[in-house]
């Protein structure tokens, strides 16, 4: 039986039955049989009982029944919390106190996607709702949400949720980064949904203070981890094809960046090892301003100037010839005496690439002949 068509059944059974027997009599043809469901049956008696019946007693019990731990071969639809807000009349609070018993027992993961799947759903339920909801009691709400994206890599995809939190406590940021840096360093990390959901800073109107903060703090955490941080970086200045307005914006602050920290030698070479794999015209126009701001070859000569590594399906060719051509793009930015050494690496580096090319061509075609 599938989700929706499990809760309109047990919804339609439990209504009917609270229409002609007591709230009492209902419990007890539940309770009366240990079966595997017993549990998702009992959440359908607490969340469908009509207001009129529900007293303090019932809203006690029901907190003492969200304490057990489900069997684990318990089958249940997404559970809406939602439905229990009439709990309210006879308990303060009541909503609160659901949420902080299922997160006592959210070692299950299973138990923590059945009451917070919807409410993470974006096609069921509007962020800015819950968040207000939440408000006098953010820190909860934070602490849910970062345990159910811990389990649910596909949770708030867009960062809309997570953008929502943000508005109202712009710290939230950090613990946001601690758990995405936790998550590095257990890992080896790769692009991943964490760095994503961060994405929404580009379309808020302080876009530069979001990103000078996020970067800041990530840069102070991974002080000797630059892997970490040109990674979270990198991906937060990706952008879906064709939407110009991000990518302006984000050229815009790697720009205010370079102006700001170009005398800075680990902040210059992570931020161009954060961008080595974007486009030409990108890391083009990042290094001519470099040049015009800092002519320190020290420094030059350890900025990644081209892809550390080639790989993926297909030739290695074109990718290394694209490396050829970015180089011999740049020597017109090197003329005069405060150039000479930075010229030289170019130009070795150049020729180092058709070596590496010609030794490929004669490897793919001796491949080719089996």
């Amino acid at each position: 039986m599938k989700s929706a068509q499990m809760e309109r059944t047990h919804k339609k059974i439990l209504q009917n039955l609270f229409s002609i027997v007591s709230v009492e009599n209902v419990r007890e043809i539940i309770e009366t049989y240990d079966f595997s469901q017993k549990n998702t049956w009992m959440w359908y008696f607490y969340s469908q009982m009509p207001e009129e019946k529900i007293t303090l007693s019932f809203a006690e019990e029901f907190l003492n029944y969200l304490k057990e731990v489900p069997p684990k071969n318990c089958k249940s639809p997404y559970r809406s919390i939602d439905d229990i807000e009439k709990y309210e009349n006879v308990y303060n609070d009541f909503f609160v106190k659901v949420c902080e018993t299922i997160l006592s027992i959210s070692e299950e993961p299973f138990v923590l996607s059945w009451y917070f799947e919807m409410m993470m759903n974006p096609y069921h339920t509007e962020a800015e709702r819950i968040v207000s909801k939440y408000e006098k009691h953010l820190s909860l709400l934070e602490e849910i949400y970062l345990k159910y994206v811990e389990y649910s890599s596909n949770a708030d995809f867009n960062g809309h949720f997570l953008n929502e939190i943000f508005q109202k406590d712009p710290n939230f940021v950090f613990k946001y980064l601690n758990a995405v840096l936790e998550k590095a360093h257990r890992f080896c990390y790769v692009h991943d949904e964490w760095d994503k959901r961060l994405s929404f800073i580009w379309e808020n109107d302080e876009y530069i203070s979001s990103i000078d903060m996020i970067s800041d703090y990530v840069f102070e955490k991974t002080k000797d981890d630059a892997l970490s941080y040109c990674s979270i970086v990198g991906d937060l200045l990706l952008h879906e094809k064709g939407n110009e307005a991000i990518s302006m914006r984000q050229e815009e602050w790697i720009h205010k960046t370079i102006e700001n920290h170009f005398f800075d030698h680990q902040r210059m070479i992570w931020l161009f090892r954060a961008i080595e794999e974007h486009s030409v015209e990108r890391r083009m126009n990042a290094l001519k301003l470099f040049l015009t701001l800092n002519n320190d070859y020290t420094l030059f000569e350890k900025i990644p100037l081209v892809s550390s590594s080639y790989g993926g399906w297909g030739s290695l060719i074109p990718p290394m010839q694209e490396g050829v051509t970015f180089l011999e793009a740049l020597l017109p930015l090197l003329s005069g005496a405060n150039f000479l050494l930075h010229r030289k690496r170019i130009e070795q580096k150049i020729e180092i690439l058709k070596s590496q090319i010609k030794e490929e061509e004669v490897r793919e075609l001796i491949d080719s002949l089996g």
